[in-house]
C-alpha cells in the first residue's frame, strides 16, 4: 500500500524503536525550549518569586501530562507503525501538543501584557525585539503543531 524508503533493510522492531526515540527526543527538545522561554518571561516579570511559582507549576503540570500521554502513546504503537496509517493512540499525543500549546498561549500572553505594559514607559529596541521574537516563534509553532491534524 505505502512504498516506504528503507523498508526492506529496517525491521518493524528497529523502525518501532526509532520512532519511539523520535517522539522523545522531540519532546524532550521542546520541554528545553519551553524552560528557556520561562526563563525570558521570568527576567521580563522582574524576576519576581510569585511569578516564578506560577510558571514552574504550569510547567511541571505540562511535562506531567506530556510525559503520562507520551508513555501511553509509545506503548500503544503497533509494530507497524511506521509502514501503515493505523495509530491507535493518536488521541494521547494530540493531548500532549496541546498541554504544550497551552503553556505557550500562557507564556505568550504574560510576555505580552509586561511588554505592552512597560513599553509605555520606555519603548526600547529589547522591548521591539522580544515581541517581534514572541510573535514569531508563537505563531510558527502553532502552525507547525496544528498543520499535521488539519490536513487530515
Amino acid at each position: 500500500m505505502y512504498d516506504v524508503v528503507g523498508e526492506d533493510y529496517i525491521d518493524a522492531n528497529l523502525c518501532l524503536v526509532l520512532c519511539r526515540t523520535s517522539i522523545w527526543i522531540s519532546f524532550l527538545q521542546m520541554a528545553c525550549v519551553e524552560f528557556i522561554f520561562i526563563l525570558r518571561t521570568y527576567a521580563l516579570w522582574g524576576c519576581s518569586k510569585r511569578v516564578l511559582f506560577y510558571l514552574l507549576a504550569a510547567y511541571l503540570t505540562t511535562c506531567v501530562i506530556g510525559i503520562s500521554s507520551l508513555q501511553i502513546y509509545t506503548g500503544a504503537l503497533p509494530a507497524d507503525a511506521c509502514y501503515g496509517p493505523a495509530n491507535p493512540g493518536a488521541s494521547w499525543l494530540l493531548t500532549s501538543f496541546a498541554a504544550l500549546i497551552s503553556l505557550e498561549i500562557g507564556l505568550f500572553g504574560m510576555s505580552m501584557y509586561r511588554v505592552l505594559s512597560q513599553y509605555r514607559a520606555a519603548s526600547g529596541q529589547l522591548l521591539k525585539s522580544l515581541v517581534r521574537n514572541n510573535i514569531v516563534y508563537f505563531g510558527a509553532s502553532v502552525g507547525t503543531w496544528y498543520t499535521p491534524f488539519l490536513m487530515k
